[in-house]
């Protein structure tokens, strides 16, 4: 089963085209799952950009951590949560995949951009009915 969502994972990564198209870089929130040993967990990271320096923090089974050892270089991204081990992965558009080893067990991570939805004219959608 894991090996089946890594496979759909990074093929829909690949498929996305150009990582950081019309200017788009890997800082913002990223959600979805951190797969080890069968088992399945939420996962939300957080990527900052100050001036060149990558920061952030990381959300797993509601402990948050702050990143260590940021690195971006193009679209891959790499950073280490303590007690976790080193994440590795590679963004395209509003995908983010990877590895994660050390820390007890190798897995695998996929996570989605979080998105701030709103119409066309910059306001949130709103309803409003009788």
């Amino acid at each position: 089963m894991r090996s089946g969502i890594v496979v759909i994972a990074l093929t829909a990564a690949v498929l996305a085209g150009p990582a950081f198209a019309k200017g788009a870089t890997p800082d913002g929130t990223w959600d979805g799952v951190v797969e080890r040993s069968g088992q399945r967990s939420a996962l939300a990271v957080e990527l900052t950009d100050a001036d060149g320096r990558w920061g952030g923090t990381v959300k797993i089974g509601g402990i948050t951590s702050p990143l260590e050892g940021v690195l971006v270089q193009g679209n891959n991204v790499e950073f280490e949560v303590p007690g976790e081990g080193v994440f590795v992965g590679v963004v395209s558009r509003s995908f983010f995949v990877g590895s994660v080893s050390g820390g007890g067990s190798p897995g695998a991570f996929s996570l989605m951009r979080e998105e701030n939805w709103t119409d066309a004219y910059g306001d949130p959608v709103e309803s409003s009915g009788p």
